[in-house]
């Protein structure tokens, strides 16, 4: 018997073919058979990665092709799991935190080097709304990277209620209504000093610097 592999129902070149005869002759019982594709010839990862179908062709003896050929189920296609096709891997498929330093190896940094970020820059912010009068904003950890210390959260409310800062971890934080609307919308903020810069307020400036600046 010969068994190939095509990506057609009919004509088409096969992908992979495999030969078993002498020795390897199949042994057919009650009209059953049982074969390992692939164990005398090699299948090429290239022959399933990439195809949306499968279909096998049969022939035994010097008899024409069966017809139709099988499609083939999902185990084949198992082998796609060895590796990931191009532009399968999106933003929306992370899950957030997902990509850490220790990931991206040592040559690549989530911590801006001197100078690319200012003072005015360090700061976050963003909308959000309370559910049942509580809220939960996490934060964006490169924003995270670039600061040290305590950071200070700002809230300001859409709407007539009252809110507080109920609880400040890590990497979020929760705001709470006191009175008012409870399901409120509103916007946040939040200010920190920049790494490296803890202490540093205002520098002195030399006067030649100073008459430079004019």
């Amino acid at each position: 018997m010969i068994f190939r592999l095509y990506d057609a129902t009919a004509g088409g070149t096969p992908l992979w073919a495999e030969q078993w005869t002498g020795s390897n002759g199949v042994k057919v019982s009650d009209g059953l058979l049982n074969v390992m594709l692939g164990s005398l010839t090699a299948m090429p990862q290239s022959v399933i990665a990439g195809r949306d179908q499968i279909f096998l062709g049969i022939t035994v003896g010097t008899d024409d092709e069966m017809a139709p050929r099988v499609q083939l189920g999902s185990v084949p296609f198992a082998m796609q799991a060895l590796t990931v096709p191009d532009g399968s891997m999106t933003t929306a498929k992370l899950v957030d935190k997902a990509v850490t330093q220790a990931k991206l190896g040592a040559d690549v940094s989530l911590v801006p080097p001197d100078g690319s970020v200012t003072t005015a820059k360090i700061a976050d912010e963003g909308l959000a709304r309370l559910q049942g009068g509580v809220a939960r904003v996490e934060l964006d950890p490169i924003f995270l990277e670039t600061i040290e210390g305590q950071y200070l959260v700002h809230v300001t409310p859409y709407g007539d209620t009252s809110l507080y800062v109920a609880e400040v971890g890590e990497d979020y934080f929760v705001v709470k209504a006191r009175a008012g609307d409870a399901d409120v919308a509103f916007a946040w903020r939040l200010s920190a000093t920049r790494k490296g810069y803890a202490g540093i307020r205002l520098e002195e400036v030399s006067g030649l610097d100073h008459e430079a600046a004019k």
